[in-house]
């Protein structure tokens, strides 16, 4: 398992999430939530397969032998625009 995921975020660039105890949550259409280290990453989706994204994290979080370091490839079409954390 990977230790950390990149996420390209297109407001600001490449928002990193450690994969320890990482939890993921499909919140609607254009929300993913994603928690891990005590804080909440908010996600803003544009494009119509946000379930596929939300696989999409979860395949490069349990890459299996894989380097420190996972990028999240979202399916074509498919964005995140922002990352809020709280």
């Amino acid at each position: 398992m990977v230790k950390f995921i990149s996420i390209p975020v297109t407001s600001k660039g490449t928002t990193l999430i450690s994969t320890d105890g990482l939890c993921t949550e499909f919140v609607s259409a254009t929300s993913i939530k994603l928690a891990s280290g005590g804080r909440i990453v908010t996600l803003t989706m544009a494009g119509t397969a946000t379930a596929a994204a939300l696989e999409a994290i979860n395949n490069a979080a349990l890459t299996v032998n894989g380097p420190v370091l996972a990028a999240v490839s979202f399916p074509a079409g498919q964005t995140c625009t922002a990352a809020v954390i709280s």
